[in-house]
């Protein structure tokens, strides 16, 4: 009897301890995060590729990070663009482009990596058969940047339609943006299946350069001042129409009446029997406007006595993406002439515009 009660007894606990070491394999396995395989959606994600574009052939990688196009005359992406720069992005079926919000990609960061140009984040695929429309801009603003100069859609993320933006100049030379947008359309399908996104950047300011003559005596130009000038404006981005994106019209869809001056402190030596350029970060770059009566530029001269010249800019135009190289003259320190030289920034040639007072 003892020895059948044992032989029940040992049966039953040996079922209890697998039991029980069923449940403790079954419990790591549950709550052991470390072993938890990543879901289908973390492995469907990627970094989106880009095919970016400065008006020569398509530019897959950046192979000259050390120069860049602040104000510099370049024709081609890989001299131009140091930096990173953001994109938005949105899917939706034909037809209801105007009213869909950013739903796939709202300021996001993209540069150069290892292998080319792509996304900083992965990103899951969108929906096949789907039109896309992608909108991008340079340089990218991170969320704390410390002086702000571009608000995308007013502050608001579920802003519906094709993003915009309103810039503002920055007071700092140094730190004014060689401001630059590209816009482009591809179906998901072809997103899907890897095909890169093409995107085509276009400068949206003016660069104001300045080159004082061989003439000028020793001295030192200390100021350089553009006065009564626009401080920033507002971009619409290109339409969409039938799944292809328009040539944009890049200009901008206002120029705000509100002006500025925009002062550079310097000490740059003249009489060296050479023109003297100011350095490639001392290129004012500026919104693109009509200047007005009051637009004038300051320039301020020191040969042991400090002398102060304005000189006006009425009636004359900046368009967007040019280069405009100011050759600054002193006549017997009374006066102060400019002559305007005008170079396209998208290819680099150059005209002459006939304008000295």
């Amino acid at each position: 009897m003892y020895t059948s009660f044992f032989s029940f007894f040992k049966a039953k606990l040996a079922v209890l301890l697998v039991s029980l070491m069923g449940s403790v394999i079954l419990s790591s396995c549950n709550h052991d995060d470390s072993t938890q395989l990543p879901t289908k959606e973390e492995t469907d994600k990627r970094p989106l590729k880009f095919n970016v574009n400065f008006l020569g052939s398509w530019q897959v990688e950046n192979s000259a990070k050390s120069a860049i196009s602040r104000g510099t005359a370049t024709n081609t992406l890989s001299d131009a663009i140091y930096d990173s720069f953001g994109v938005f992005a949105s899917y939706y079926d034909t037809g209801e482009e105007y009213t869909q919000t950013q739903n796939y990609m709202y300021d996001t960061e993209s540069g150069e990596y290892m292998d080319g140009w792509q996304t900083f984040t992965p990103f899951a695929m969108p929906p096949i058969n789907k039109e896309m429309s992608f909108c991008s801009y340079y340089p990218y603003q991170a969320d704390d940047a410390p002086q702000p100069y571009i608000t995308f859609n007013g502050g608001n993320r579920d802003y519906v339609g094709h993003p915009y933006f309103d810039f503002l100049i920055p007071d700092s030379v140094a730190l004014q943006p060689d401001l630059m947008v590209a816009t482009s359309s591809m179906s998901s399908t072809d997103l899907a299946v890897g095909s890169p996104i093409p995107l085509k950047f276009t400068h949206m300011l003016t660069a104001i350069k300045f080159v004082f003559d061989a003439s000028i005596p020793h001295g030192y130009i200390l100021k350089i001042s553009i006065n009564n000038v626009s401080k920033g404006g507002s971009f619409v981005y290109g339409r969409i129409k039938d799944g292809t994106v328009n040539d944009p019209d890049y200009s901008w869809s206002s120029v705000s009446a509100e002006t500025k001056n925009f002062t550079l402190n310097t000490r740059l030596r003249t009489g060296t029997g050479l023109p003297v350029p100011l350095a490639d970060d001392q290129t004012f770059l500026m919104m693109p406007q009509h200047l007005d009566q009051d637009a004038s530029v300051t320039i301020v001269y020191d040969n042991g006595s400090r002398f102060e010249f304005t000189t006006s800019l009425a009636e004359r135009t900046w368009e967007p993406g040019k280069i405009v190289t100011y050759n600054v003259k002193i006549n017997s320190l009374k006066t102060i002439s400019l002559k305007a030289t005008i170079e396209d920034w998208i290819v680099g040639d150059t005209y002459n515009w006939t304008s000295s007072y």
